[in-house]
């Protein structure tokens, strides 16, 4: 889908000048919209790199999140929070569990938004894609979940 609308708006200007005989169809155009749409599908890599980026993060919640729940931390699924333990209405109050988390993720998301982007500028983005996806698997996913 890409290449074809890389091979649209590559060749409607062309398309347009040839009509108007100010452009003339040649093999340089041809090697030029070749080029073009070779670029395009390379640039597949980036959904590959998505579906991998999801997919690692898919497995680590589902996985690795339970490994760390009942191995490390041990937790106890009948814990109840001093929201209910020592309701008040003032200071100890429960929430619904996706304005907390709505909270905690606005709290949390800094390093990989602003790190990132600056790894891909000095190293590219093979390096960036793993701070992100690694680093927020096995270091902010971890101190996130022990907050």
């Amino acid at each position: 889908m890409l290449a074809g609308f890389l091979v649209l708006a590559y060749t409607m200007p062309f398309a347009i000048g040839i009509y108007t005989e100010n452009v003339f169809f040649d093999r340089q155009w041809l090697a030029d919209l070749a080029t073009v749409v070779l670029n395009g599908v390379m640039q597949g890599g980036v959904y590959a790199m998505f579906a991998v980026g999801l997919t690692m993060i898919f497995l680590g919640y589902r996985f690795y999140s339970k490994f760390i729940a009942e191995k490390i931390y041990r937790l106890d699924p009948d814990f109840e929070t001093p929201a209910h333990t020592q309701r008040d209405d003032i200071d100890y109050i429960p929430t619904n569990r996706i304005v907390l988390w709505g909270h905690h993720f606005t709290a949390v998301a800094g390093a990989a938004p602003i790190i990132g982007p600056g790894i891909a500028v000095i190293w590219g983005w093979p390096p960036a894609f793993i701070w992100v996806i690694v680093g927020t698997m096995f270091f902010a996913g971890v101190h996130d979940f022990g907050a």
